[in-house]
């Protein structure tokens, strides 16, 4: 018997890069938009059923095509789409502000920070629960709430992110 998946676990796993959700998409659309778009024909409109055999549309003027590039064409198109909007996701929310990671030897965590985690991106700090080495901190991404332990979480890469007005001059080291 399975054993179900533990919380804590799913809210670690990796969330897919750009690249790959991009690479998912075209090739679900290469296989939605065949559907769509029927079998290979010959250019008079012939639909033969020895297509993809040497010579099968030669008196039918060959093979189209025409379809099967512009699936490619669109499927390329949906992929690279995906995958530009998954990779804005990545930076910093637009407006006014600007981050900039401050590296310090032993930061705190506090209520209204605003952090930077290499998997789930810009958040702030919206709480905090327990104290010592079981504190975990709960953290706004965007649309998503996630709740991390502390320690695994600057193991991890979590750091805190300094708010900068776009025009200010100056500069953290």
């Amino acid at each position: 018997m399975a054993r179900p998946l533990n919380q804590s676990r799913a809210s670690q796993m990796r969330k897919p890069t750009p690249f790959t959700l991009g690479l998912i998409t075209f090739f679900l659309c290469m296989v939605a938009l065949h559907y769509v778009v029927g079998p290979t024909v010959c250019n008079d409109g012939w639909a033969s059923p020895s297509i993809g055999r040497q010579g099968a549309c030669s008196s039918h003027g060959g093979v189209n095509h025409t379809p099967g590039f512009l699936i490619f064409l669109g499927s390329l198109a949906a992929g690279c789409i995906v995958a530009k909007l998954a990779a804005e996701g990545d930076h910093p929310p637009s407006g006014d502000n600007h981050y900039m990671i401050r590296r310090t030897a032993h930061p705190t965590y506090d209520r209204g920070d605003h952090v930077h985690h290499p998997h789930f991106g810009y958040g702030q700090i919206v709480g905090k629960e327990g104290d010592g080495d079981d504190m975990k901190l709960i953290i706004r991404f965007g649309a998503d709430t996630k709740k991390l332990h502390l320690k695994t979480a600057v193991n991890r890469g979590l750091q805190i992110a300094d708010v900068i007005r776009s025009n200010d001059k100056t500069y953290l080291n």
